[in-house]
């Protein structure tokens, strides 16, 4: 390889490294456009996936009571019913919560980037700038 061959070289991986940069530095304004959507839907999806889990811990102490006590008693069984209803529906609005979270938020950020200002160098091949 001669020394302008490498030169070249050198200089098309520094261009795809500044392109790639720019990208990456792209999609993080876009991400920290709204801030706090950022961070509610990343805790909302947390928060639900955290405490998935916690029927199947609810199922196994209900069951390791049947098998402790060999029956119930109605009242215990009508108090288990309302728990795992309690559970089933606040788990249930959380999901539906996180989904209208995350919706809100991914439409935000198609917002920004639809409709941000169009500069003179909007016509270049990389992606423009977001102010």
């Amino acid at each position: 390889m001669t020394q302008k061959q490498a030169t070249t070289l050198e200089i098309a991986k520094e261009s795809k490294f500044r392109h790639l940069a720019s990208l990456l530095l792209d999609m993080i304004r876009v991400l920290l456009v709204h801030p706090y959507w950022l961070v509610a839907s990343i805790t909302s999806t947390v928060v639900s996936a955290a405490l998935a889990p916690s029927q199947a811990w609810m199922w196994k102490n209900f069951v390791d009571g049947l098998k402790a006590n060999g029956s119930t008693t109605s009242s215990s069984l009508l108090s288990y019913v309302l728990l795992f209803g309690g559970l089933h529906a606040g788990l249930g609005l959380l999901g539906f919560l996180d989904k209208v979270l995350n919706r809100a938020y991914s439409g935000f950020q198609l917002d920004k980037v639809q409709w941000q200002p169009v500069s003179s160098d909007s016509l270049a091949p990389r992606c423009t700038p977001l102010t």
